[in-house]
C-alpha cells in the first residue's frame, strides 16, 4: 500500500505545469514589497503588487517570475487579518498547491510564524524565514548609545533561529533583508538560494515536456 501511495504522489507531481512559490506571513510584514523585489520591480512600477498601510492583498495574487518560465510567485493575504484568521487561513489560500514558501516577518516573532512553519514542515515542503525591514530595525537600534550593527544582526538572526528551533524546525533557512537596501544584508543571498531551489523544483515537479520547453524559453531569454 505504501508503494502505491508513493507512485500516486509521483504521478501527481509530474502532472504539474508550474512551480508555485507562496509569499506568506502576518499582515504588514512587507510581503507584497518582497514579491516586487523578487521580480526586479519597485513598489511603484507598472505590474507591481499593490502595497500600502491598509491591507491591500485580499486574495492570493499570482505573478510570473521574471526569469523562469512556468514559475509563479504568489502574494498571499496576511495571516491574522479579520478575513484571514489562523484557523481558516490555510484552507482559504489553498496552501497545498504551493511548492515552496517564504514566510515574511518583521519586528517580532509571532505565534503565526510558529503555526505556519509547523504546517509547512508537516507538508514536507521547504520554506524560508525572511526577516524584512532591516533598514527600519537598524534605524531604531542606532538610537542606542552602544549600537553595533554586526551585533544587532547577529542577535536578530540568533533569535529567529532559536524561535524556529523551539517550533520544531531543525535547520531553518533565515534571511535578513531590506527591499530598499538590496545590496546589504541577505537579499542577494536570498535571490541566489531561490534560483537554485527553483532549478531543482523545476526538475522534480514539471512534466518532462513542460520542463524542456521551459528550459528552451529560459535559454532564449539569455543575452
Amino acid at each position: 500500500m505504501g508503494n502505491n501511495s508513493s507512485t500516486e504522489r509521483r504521478l501527481d507531481i509530474f502532472e504539474k505545469n508550474t512551480v508555485d512559490i507562496a509569499v506568506t506571513g502576518v499582515w504588514g510584514a512587507g510581503k507584497s514589497s518582497l514579491v516586487n523585489a523578487l521580480r526586479g520591480l519597485s513598489d511603484f512600477d507598472e505590474g507591481a503588487a499593490r502595497t500600502g498601510v491598509p491591507q491591500t492583498t485580499m486574495e492570493p495574487m499570482c505573478y510570473p517570475h521574471p526569469i523562469f518560465p512556468n514559475v509563479r510567485i504568489w502574494d498571499l493575504p496576511g495571516i491574522g487579518a479579520p478575513r484571514f484568521e489562523e484557523k481558516e487561513y490555510l484552507e482559504k489560500v489553498n496552501y497545498s498547491q504551493y511548492d515552496l514558501f517564504i514566510i515574511v516577518a518583521c519586528h517580532c516573532f509571532t505565534t503565526y510564524d510558529t503555526q505556519l512553519s509547523r504546517k509547512i514542515q508537516k507538508m514536507k515542503k521547504r520554506f524560508y524565514y525572511v526577516w524584512s525591514k532591516m533598514d527600519v530595525n537598524i534605524k531604531i537600534e542606532k538610537r542606542k548609545p552602544d549600537f553595533n550593527e554586526k551585533e544587532t544582526l547577529q542577535k536578530i538572526r540568533t533569535d529567529c533561529f532559536h524561535n524556529l528551533r523551539r517550533a520544531g524546525i531543525s535547520s531553518p533557512d533565515i534571511f535578513l533583508i531590506s527591499v530598499w537596501d538590496q545590496d546589504k544584508y541577505d537579499f542577494l543571498l536570498l535571490l541566489r538560494t531561490l534560483e537554485n531551489d527553483i532549478n531543482e523544483l523545476r526538475k522534480c515537479i514539471l512534466r518532462p515536456e513542460v520542463l524542456q520547453d521551459s528550459e528552451k524559453r529560459s535559454h532564449d531569454r539569455e543575452p
